[in-house]
């Protein structure tokens, strides 16, 4: 289920807001005795749209500082679901959704949040048990058509009249809802509804502001929005259990610019929050079996929740240890995802604890085959791999050519995730993507492309994402035959940024190509003194680039 912002609410993750609608338990009473007839669960007999509506109607109400879900609230709710029942319903009667929103902007006044939670209106009870006699079957789930039926009934006041007076009436409604709906309403579409979401919870249309930030690159408006978005849903109760879907996506972003300090601090929240998070069901809420019954499923939605936020976390902190340089720790957490993932059947997480542990095996050097076969193990199984994992994981395959000595087949891959990341519209990973490629065409004899390396300074100016310093690597070993000086001098930039930022693994690569182009410029101990620093720190971390570095001062010595 899609909401206008772009949000999805997929039908097993309502559970997070089913419960939140505080209603007294004589309004139950009535919907009680079908479900005990129909030996169900009493949420059983509402469909997911009719239970999201009531949920954006009480955030609606508690928005607005109104101690009680009134029609025009619950209105509101059925309104932000453009392509819902009650959308379609209402463009089958030809209703006046301009007049209709004039009153209901009206009547909801200014916006001012608080945190009490409104308590079920008198009228909007009734509208629910009117809702239940709609459906035309014993079996029929109670939906969001069946709830704005029942805003018509005689005793439904103002909504009654505002749907009167946007042409509106019950038997209109009864008639086009027996006899079909179209898809959508042509006045409610995304654009038109916007004014809706003044009223529900924000920090949706904040993560969706930030989202849209990251595509376009600007990373540090999103990683802002993201933190607005966290701490609005820390709030709000109704968002709560959005905080395990933003923590992730605050984390990679912050990543994504280098700043790992940041990364780890939120990587850290997040795990508190996953020890700590604990359903708690609504106040005032009926105390029935059946909704025991109702609270344990939740429980049980909520644990596979916990889990897969268990294996999210689990592969930031193994990216985290990337960007550290900490190989032997990304191995290790890789295979802890890797097991979790197996453990839990969980293909997309053993995928990428799979490319993880492939990107440690690739960067440790001496088990080649073993870190492709876990890299093309990351790509299946196809049908369940996202279009960026995709695109990430033929770049760490791209990666590992180059490391091996295949620049040709690097040239090739990396062309194939720039192409795969164009088409997702990421263009900071696109830039990335063009200078690992450029890097494999330097290393097969052609030169850095023209204006890529000013296009790396608009999108890392200060080089802590480590971008900048690698372009000037790129560049030099491009120049080092061709002009040693200007390639020598790019290298020493790169040195000094790869230290400022502790970028150990760009700086034994940087200092390794400086050695070299003091070799063509015929200073030997200059050279000898950046292999020796190159071979220190390359053992070290523990990566395969010791083995370069010892084979550039052995031949240096005879």
């Amino acid at each position: 289920m899609c909401m206008p912002t772009g949000s999805c609410l997929p039908s097993e993750r309502l559970g997070w807001f089913l419960t939140k609608p505080t209603m007294r338990p004589r309004s139950w009473a009535n919907i009680e005795g079908v479900a005990r007839k129909r030996k169900q669960n009493i949420y059983e007999l509402f469909d997911p749209e009719f239970r999201l509506a009531t949920v954006l109607a009480q955030a609606a109400a508690k928005n607005v500082a109104s101690p009680e879900i009134n029609h025009h609230h619950v209105i509101v709710g059925l309104l932000a679901e453009p392509a819902g029942q009650a959308s379609r319903l209402l463009a089958a009667v030809g209703a006046d959704i301009d007049a209709l929103r004039a009153e209901l902007q009206e009547m909801m006044g200014p916006l001012n949040p608080v945190r009490e939670r409104p308590r079920l209106g008198k009228d909007t009870a009734r509208a629910i048990r009117a809702a239940r006699g709609q459906a035309r079957t014993p079996n029929e789930l109670i939906n969001a058509a069946h709830l704005l039926i029942g805003l018509t009934a005689p005793f439904s006041g103002w909504a009654k009249g505002a749907l009167k007076r946007a042409g509106v009436t019950k038997r209109a409604l009864k008639s086009a809802y027996k006899s079909g709906m179209p898809t959508t309403h042509p006045g409610l579409d995304g654009t038109s509804v916007e004014w809706v979401w003044d009223y529900l919870p924000q920090s949706g249309r904040l993560v969706e502001a930030a989202e849209e930030a990251q595509a376009a690159g600007d990373l540090r408006r999103a990683i802002g929005a993201y933190q607005e978005a966290l701490a609005t849903a820390k709030e709000d109760d109704l968002a709560a259990g959005a905080l395990g879907d933003i923590y992730p996506k605050l984390i990679q972003a912050n990543l994504l610019i280098g700043d790992l300090e940041a990364a780890i601090r939120w990587l850290d929240e997040a795990d508190q929050y996953v020890e700590t998070y604990r359903f708690r069901p609504p106040p005032n809420a009926p105390d029935t079996s059946d909704f025991h019954d109702f609270v344990s499923g939740i429980e049980d939605a909520i644990a596979v929740h916990v889990q897969d936020l268990r294996l999210q976390l689990l592969k930031d902190r193994a990216q985290i240890y990337m960007g550290q340089d900490e190989f032997g720790l990304l191995a290790t957490t890789a295979q802890k995802l890797i097991d979790a993932a197996e453990e839990l059947d969980h293909a997309t997480g053993v995928a990428a604890g799979r490319n993880l542990l492939g990107l440690a095996l690739a960067y440790t050097g001496g088990a080649d085959e073993e870190a492709e076969r876990n890299l093309q193990a990351s790509l299946e199984p196809a049908d369940a791999i996202e279009p960026v994992d995709v695109a990430n994981r033929t770049y760490s395959l791209a990666t590992l050519a180059l490391m091996r000595g295949d620049a040709t087949g690097a040239l090739r891959l990396a062309a194939e995730a720039e192409a795969l990341y164009g088409e997702l519209g990421f263009s900071r990973s696109v830039t990335t993507t063009r200078l690992g490629k450029a890097e494999a065409l330097v290393a097969t004899g052609g030169a850095m492309p023209s204006g890529l390396l000013e296009e790396v300074k608009r999108m890392d100016p200060d080089g802590k994402a480590q971008l900048l310093a690698w372009a000037w690597r790129v560049e030099a070993e491009s120049l080092q035959s061709s002009d040693s000086p200007r390639a020598l001098s790019m290298t020493e930039q790169a040195i000094s940024m790869s230290r400022q930022h502790d970028h150990k693994l760009l700086l034994v690569q940087c200092l390794l190509e400086h050695g070299r182009i003091l070799l063509t410029m015929e200073d030997a101990t200059g050279a000898a003194t950046s292999f020796e620093e190159a071979l220190r720190l390359s053992e070290q971390l523990g990566v395969r680039f010791a083995l370069d570095a010892q084979r550039e001062l052995e031949a240096l010595r005879s």
